[in-house]
């Protein structure tokens, strides 16, 4: 068998797995695998599926275990201290061959590998999806966090986050009907999506547990995942005005983290950039959060997208720009 290597991308919405063999990446998807979501069981559960759904992908018919992966590079978010790395590591273990070289990184560093391929020894990382993170890095053969800003959760951080778009619309739409501000495009998609008839339903809604789902910590992971989605009509409904300045402020703020880490680390402001993430994917956030730095003094010397960080990842260390 030719060598096959492994990168695993694990977020707040779905698991990515991404083998390489030879010159073919075959994927595979399972559910969310953020610890501080799922839990560290629930994690490794997901994580495992979607690596034996890669490796079907491939026609190989082995145990997980017997698999003799060169080199694995797994990003999951909501690692943010070397405990809960780990602690993800080890649960991972047994469910790999013992042969089997395992980095298990911050989800975010996946981000920075298109940056190998640059002349720089620094960059940054934003990851803004269902929640959001800020890191700088060193650039080797392993890249390493060397400063970070946000990743602290829903409920004290995720700026320019799909969950920081949706809570401003529910909570702007609120104070514009308060105001006796116009009905706006924004306010009929989200009555759409929540499924209300007015904005106080609305409300109420967004607070709703939904009782099929068994256990208060899985309720409320799909509340916020509700609560996120609604990012999609805030982007959706653009050129609204109460869109525009929902995108405006989000992704200023995201921007001002930036521009803190930047001065933390005193790095190059044309430091590159690298970014991925369902939010900042999108071009019509994107745009707003470079002119949000630009306005800071901040223009990155290059801005790479990453639609797909496991598969950047994987390609990375098969290449050997990596090491895993």
């Amino acid at each position: 068998m030719d060598s096959v290597y492994l990168a695993v991308d694990g977020g707040g919405t779905k698991t990515h797995a991404a083998i390489v063999i030879g010159s073919n990446v075959h994927s595979g998807f399972a559910g969310a695998s953020n610890p501080q979501d799922v839990g560290v069981a629930n994690a490794v559960h997901e994580i495992t599926l979607a690596i034996r759904a890669s490796l079907a992908e491939a026609g190989i018919d082995l145990k997980l275990d017997a698999v003799p992966f060169a080199q694995t590079w797994l990003g999951v978010a909501g690692l943010d201290s070397p405990a809960e790395v780990d602690a993800l590591a080890q649960a991972l273990k047994p469910a790999l061959a013992t042969s089997v070289p395992l980095l298990v990184q911050n989800d975010a560093l996946l981000l920075a590998s298109p940056l190998l391929s640059t002349s720089a020894t620094d960059g940054l990382v934003v990851i803004a999806g269902t929640g959001s993170l800020a890191m700088s890095v060193s650039l080797g053969h392993m890249i390493e966090a060397t400063g970070r800003r946000g990743g602290l959760g829903f409920l004290f951080g995720d700026e320019g986050s799909a969950y920081h778009l949706g809570r401003e619309a529910v909570r702007r739409v609120a104070y514009n009907r308060d105001e006796g501000g116009a009905t706006s495009a924004l306010e009929a998609g989200l009555l759409r999506h929540y499924g209300a008839g007015d904005v106080e339903e609305m409300v109420a809604k967004a607070y709703e547990l939904d009782a099929t789902v068994t256990g208060v910590g899985a309720a409320e992971t799909k509340r916020k995942q509700r609560i996120a989605e609604g990012a999609r009509v805030v982007l959706g409904t653009l050129p609204d005005p109460l869109s525009a300045s929902i995108v405006s402020y989000c992704a200023g703020e995201l921007a001002r983290d930036i521009d803190s880490l930047v001065r933390a680390q005193r790095l190059d402001r044309s430091t590159p950039l690298s970014v991925g993430g369902g939010v900042i994917c999108q071009p019509a956030f994107r745009d707003v959060f470079l002119a949000e730095l630009a306005k800071l003094g901040i223009r990155p010397s290059s801005v790479h997208v990453v639609t797909d960080p496991a598969v950047a990842a994987v390609t990375a260390l098969a290449a050997g720009l990596a090491r895993g």
